[in-house]
C-alpha cells in the first residue's frame, strides 16, 4: 500500500510540476509575442511620423488675398503668371478662383484703374 500511495503522490507532484512548467512556457511565449507586437507598433509609428516630417521639411505656404489695380493691357492670364504658385496651383484654377472671388462671368472685361482681388501664397504666417 505504501508503494501505491507513493506512486500516486509522485504522479500528482509530477503533474503539478509539468503544469507549472507549461504555464511558465506559455507566459514566456505571450510576453515574447507582446514585446514583438509592441516593437512592430513602435517601428511602424516611427516610419509613419518620419515620412510626415520629411514631407513637412518644405516651407509651409499660406494663402493670402490682395487687391490689385488693373493696368492697361492686363489680363487674368498675365496676373496668374505673376501670382500663381506652381507647386500649389495652376493657371486655369487661379483664373477660375479670381473669377469666383470677384463675381466675374465668362464675358468679363478688365478695365484700367479698377481693382480685383487675387490670391497669392507666401511663407510668412502673420
Amino acid at each position: 500500500m505504501d508503494s501505491t500511495l507513493m506512486t500516486r503522490f509522485e504522479y500528482s507532484e509530477r503533474r503539478i510540476i509539468n503544469n507549472r512548467y507549461r504555464r511558465n512556457r506559455q507566459l514566456k511565449q505571450r510576453l515574447l509575442i507582446s514585446a514583438f507586437v509592441l516593437t512592430l507598433f513602435v517601428v511602424l509609428a516611427f516610419i509613419l511620423f518620419s515620412t510626415k516630417s520629411m514631407a513637412s521639411n518644405d516651407e509651409a505656404l499660406f494663402k493670402y488675398y490682395k487687391s490689385v489695380q488693373i493696368k492697361s493691357g492686363d489680363t487674368l492670364y498675365d496676373l496668374s503668371l505673376e501670382y500663381v504658385n506652381p507647386t500649389m496651383n495652376d493657371t486655369e484654377s487661379f483664373i477660375n478662383e479670381v473669377m469666383y472671388i470677384n463675381n466675374l462671368d465668362e464675358d468679363y472685361h478688365l478695365y484700367e484703374g479698377n481693382y480685383i482681388i487675387v490670391p497669392y501664397y507666401d511663407t510668412y504666417a502673420g
